[in-house]
């Protein structure tokens, strides 16, 4: 049976062909049109529209101008402008399937066409509007052109005629058309010429080789005005991958798990990818004994080749490990197990299974990762149409900062589709405090009245580290609600009472040794914003954070809010990456709680990382001086009427009398007393939670109740202080020395009954009234 099948006639293998080429058609389009437009795809959208004018940045345009063409008519759903990478793709199966058919018969070519069919990651990028899906298939083309090329024997090596100048000359525009197309060719022409240039070498044909050198020369002048106008990828925020047996394995399972995120997480994934691998490498060892030929090694030196290549370029270019950059080895890799299934004697027991199993197999593993890519949310495309559909139900005033210059998917795409009026403000990546506050108030200049402002946070692109811009926003007016969160993005509200700004803190320096202080600035009233500046005298391989504290004056010393944050450069680096003399920030986000009377607070930071926990000394005169220091006090703003229903509960309601006539009322609603056991000696914090009659007083409740801590013959008592209309009221009250037994914490007052609290009981410190014995005074 597999001796008849691997000669399967046109009659028979055609027909299977055209059934699976259907199948991988339908499997890629099925759906196409639900997911929604991200990023990516939005700068694609633009360079479609207008391929001469508006260019990708990052793409060259042979890909968009052919979707150009296919998009027009076409109309601008999803499915219009990503059915061209689905044709791509199912051409590049094709092609593959045509190749593999004439070099060893239908059978392979039935087996080729199923694999590609069902790869995940042929899959992924054959459903997104980028130029990934004409890469696999270029890299085909250049296959079929080399093996052409390397086929045209010469009777004498020096005849010119003999020369195969056509098949040349189509080599040639093939690979300027994928140098073209996208930077992924890089890897790929370096294959071909050193699959070309070394097997010319080899075989000493020194004038084919000279002709090959001479038109790889003129492809890369064709090639430098792209080249100019290409900035580096890579940022000091990239983890370029480890060169290890491990990233080898990374690259087999991206094969099947087109993203990251799913390389390693999903066990079955991992499972199936391992199974398959030992197939591929059995195959190999297959073709290497039984059909090591020069079709054969050429397909599995691009199988091998290329990725190694493409690792090669993600180093030098300073980029993340992502499987789509090792697409373009997808299908000569699946080509070689399919031919290395062919190469297999047929009579060895073996050959009769290895075709099905093979196929199983490939089922199983194409299973297991396109499973969770429709399953699991957080495998698909970030969810820019939903956050859209937000913004464009908010006021028409509102301002949208996009932290990150600008949104195609919205801007391009959504924004006209869904009907957003709001303004969209794009701030440059990585801009400075100053940058980014002059920009905001730009925006906000010659509007009246509190403006809502909604920052967009898209995790792919994390513009903004340290908080720089909640920080800011918040001390210009106030959080509005909760965030609004969707697949890969965060939108979240403020509506602002005034310009950003932060008021610079005079000789504010320190040197911590490991880095300096060097300037610290804030603003804020119910929120601080504590923006500090930190220089670094010499490298260090450790990330430093701030540590920043909001303290109390009266009673002392009682941290009420804190913020601990990455100290980073402009571009987001941490100080690990810094150069010495560089200078970064971190900002501090101090929020008052709920309640807190408008007293006087101070403000401090210290400094500490992983390594050091505990935070490290500021040194004066290169002596230890204590971990924080304190950068100014500030005055909290007038409590409001806030919700209080996180105050801890009390019993029942207690009342008292209150305002210069006694016709006001205030209500004690909670208190963090929890009663137990205190020793002499200890400071006890209390904290009252009051709400007052709005209109009982103006500010301050006027009242004679008093916290008291009674024993039998002893008490300390403070007085109350509530403020309109609900506010803390923060006690520290100090058990006396002499004090022992049981104590009770109670609210007193001249007009009602002492209320009890808590109770405690007072253990006695142990005394002792002799020196100890010792041999010296």
């Amino acid at each position: 049976m597999a001796g008849s099948f691997r000669s399967r006639p046109l009659r028979t293998g055609l027909p299977v062909l055209i059934a699976l080429m259907i199948g991988a058609f339908g499997l890629r389009i099925w759906n196409l049109n639900e997911p929604s437009i991200w990023h990516d795809e939005g700068w694609s959208i633009r360079a479609i529209r207008d391929p001469i004018n508006t260019p990708d940045d990052n793409t060259p345009p042979v890909y968009y101008a052919i979707m150009h063409l296919l998009w027009q008519g076409a109309g601008e759903t999803p499915l219009a402008l990503r059915y061209g990478s689905v044709l791509l793709d199912v051409t590049t199966i094709a092609l593959a399937a045509r190749l593999v058919r004439r070099w060893a018969g239908w059978e392979a070519a039935i087996l080729v066409a199923a694999l590609l069919g069902l790869s995940p990651l042929l899959w992924a990028y054959s459903r997104e509007i980028r130029a990934y899906a004409a890469v696999p298939l270029l890299a085909l083309v250049l296959l079929w052109l080399a093996d052409r090329l390397l086929n045209a024997q010469d009777k004498t090596s020096s005849a010119p005629p003999n020369f195969p100048w056509r098949v040349w000359a189509e080599l040639l525009v093939a690979e300027l058309t994928l140098l073209y197309t996208h930077n992924l060719s890089v890897p790929v022409i370096g294959w071909l010429n050193l699959a070309v240039g070394g097997t010319w070498l080899w075989q000493r044909r020194w004038r084919r080789l000279a002709i090959w050198i001479g038109g790889q020369a003129a492809l890369l002048v064709a090639y430098i005005p792209w080249l100019l106008t290409q900035s580096p990828s890579g940022t000091a925020l990239n983890t370029p991958p480890q060169v290890s047996p491990a990233l080898l394995w990374d690259i087999w399972q991206g094969y099947f798990a087109p993203l990251p995120t799913m390389v390693g997480a999903e066990n079955a994934l991992v499972i199936a990818s391992a199974v398959f691998g030992i197939a591929a490498a059995l195959s190999v060892a297959s073709l290497m004994t039984w059909n090591a030929n020069r079709h054969t090694l050429l397909v599995l030196s691009q199988a091998l080749v290329i990725p190694l290549l493409a690792t090669a370029e993600l180093l030098a270019a300073h980029i993340d490990f992502h499987p789509r950059y090792y697409v373009a080895g997808v299908p000569a890799a699946m080509m070689v197990i399919a031919l290395g299934v062919h190469s297999l004697p047929e009579l060895l027991e073996l050959r009769r299974l290895a075709a099905p199993s093979v196929l199983a197999l490939a089922a199983g593993v194409s299973a297991a990762g396109l499973i969770p890519l429709f399953d699991r949310p957080e495998y698909q495309h970030d969810d820019f149409q939903a956050i859209t559909t937000y913004y464009a139900a908010l006021p028409d005033d509102t301002l949208i900062l996009i932290p990150y210059g600008w949104e195609p998917a919205i801007e391009e795409y959504y924004a006209d589709k869904l009907d957003l009026r709001a303004e969209l403000i794009g701030i440059d990546l990585h801009s400075d405090p100053t940058e980014t506050a002059e920009q905001i108030n730009a925006a906000l200049d010659g509007k009246s009245g509190p403006m809502r402002v909604e920052l967009l946070t898209w995790y792919q692109l994390p513009a903004d580290l340290r908080g720089m811009y909640s920080c800011l926003l918040e001390s210009a007016g106030q959080r509005e609600g909760t965030s609004f969160t969707v697949q890969g993005i965060t939108t979240q509200g403020y509506r602002l009472s005034g310009p950003v700004r932060l008021a610079e803190i005079p000789d504010q320096q320190a040197d911590y040794g490991a880095l300096k202080l060097t300037g610290a600035a804030w603003n804020g009233t119910d929120s601080i914003c504590l923006h500090t500046t930190w220089t670094l005298p010499q490298t260090t391989n450790q990330n430093w954070r701030a540590a920043g504290r909001l303290l109390t004056i009266d009673p002392p010393g009682w941290i009420i809010a804190r913020s601990d944050t990455d100290i980073r450069r402009d571009d987001q680096a941490p100080t690990s990456q810094w150069e010495t003399g560089d200078q970064g920030s971190a900002f501090s986000l101090l929020r008052f709680p709920d309640g807190a009377p408008p007293h006087r607070y101070t403000v401090q930071v210290g400094l500490y990382s992983r390594e050091n926990p505990n935070g490290v000394n500021q040194l004066v005169n290169g002596i230890p001086s204590g971990k924080m220091i304190t950068l100014t006090t500030i005055r909290a703003a007038q409590t409001t009427d806030n919700p209080y229903s996180k105050a801890p509960p009390v019993p029942a309601s207690i009342q008292l009398p209150a305002g210069a006539d006694g016709s006001g009322i205030l209500e004690l609603v909670g208190h963090d007393a929890p009663g137990g056991t205190l020793n002499p000696g200890q400071e006890m914090r209390i904290t009252l939670y009051w709400h007052l009659d709005k209109n009982c007083c103006e500010t301050l409740a006027s009242t004679d109740a008093t916290l008291v801590l009674r024993g039998e013959d002893w008490s300390v008592a403070q007085p109350i202080e509530a403020y309109m209309q609900y506010s803390l009221d923060w006690h520290a009250l100090v058990v006396p020395a002499e004090a022992s037994g049981p104590a009770v914490l109670t609210l007193e007052s001249e007009t009602l009954a002492p209320v009890t609290l808590a109770n405690y009981t007072i253990e006695p410190s142990d005394h002792l009234f002799t020196p100890p014995a010792y041999d010296t005074a």
